[in-house]
């Protein structure tokens, strides 16, 4: 088993209900448990929301290393003239 480090947290009532509510469903055997589920759930969506950022940021880059014809490198305050 790997090692395990102790740490006190303050949570609201809410929280503690919600906790001692998963327990008693019997789906977890602690409080521990149900904190180790949401650490892997959050972790997992955190490194999705990364992956698909990354995307984005890739597919943003690829835009802009685009060439653009003559037409659209005219910018103004508000608008930028391209002729299509």
């Amino acid at each position: 088993m790997a090692n395990r480090t102790t740490v006190n947290i303050s949570i609201t009532p809410e929280l503690d209900e919600f906790l001692q509510s998963r327990v008693e469903s019997g789906r977890y055997q602690t409080t521990s448990e149900v904190v180790r589920e949401a650490r892997r759930l959050l972790q997992r969506q955190e490194t999705e929301r990364d992956a698909a950022f990354q995307q984005l940021k890739a597919k943003s880059n690829a835009v802009r290393r685009r060439p653009r014809p003559a037409s659209c490198l005219t910018v103004t305050k508000y608008s930028m003239n391209c002729a299509k």
